[in-house]
């Protein structure tokens, strides 16, 4: 019994530095979803296109509270991964986005290529 007790500390330990070091920064894939809401904010230079999932989550790995995907207008491809999103929203299709978490909160994913 004291094996099987030392054995589940251990997990939850391992579990738990696993938290940590992942997150922000880490690479992430979401699931594939249909996007439920496009949102565009004026940059003053741009503008930057956000993707929220019809759930408002997008189940990212290491990036599990990812609720935006986002893209500025500025990254190479922005157009493509804006017009996959729109067509994901009237379809009703699901899309995924691959893409660093954060980089400075846990709720956003930066878009580095999509799946549609």
């Amino acid at each position: 019994m004291k094996l099987m007790f030392s054995f589940f500390v251990s997990a939850i330990l391992l579990v738990s530095a696993f938290n940590v070091t992942a997150g922000l920064g880490d690479q992430a894939t979401t699931a594939r979803e249909v996007v439920g809401e496009v949102r565009v904010q004026n940059t003053g230079t741009g503008a930057t296109y956000y993707f929220v999932s019809e759930d408002k989550n997008w189940s990212a790995s290491v990036c599990p509270n990812a609720r935006y995907a986002y893209v500025s207008h500025a990254d190479m491809g922005a157009k493509e991964i804006y017009a996959a999103a729109l067509a994901s929203r009237v379809s009703g299709k699901p899309i995924s986005f691959s893409g660093t978490c954060g980089p400075s909160h846990d709720q956003y994913l930066k878009i580095n290529y999509t799946l549609f």
